[in-house]
């Protein structure tokens, strides 16, 4: 896999984990995780 592909996928798996299921201290907690691996989107 080319390196735009990983990082496409690590997004994707970002933003299906922000969609499912979780409360939303989970979600806070989640979304600062994100933020801190330069993830801005979800």
């Amino acid at each position: 896999m080319k390196r735009s592909d990983l990082n496409h996928l690590r997004r994707l798996v970002a933003w299906v984990s922000c969609e499912i299921g979780q409360s939303p201290d989970e979600l806070v907690t989640t979304m600062r995780n994100l933020a801190e691996r330069g993830i801005t989107r979800c």
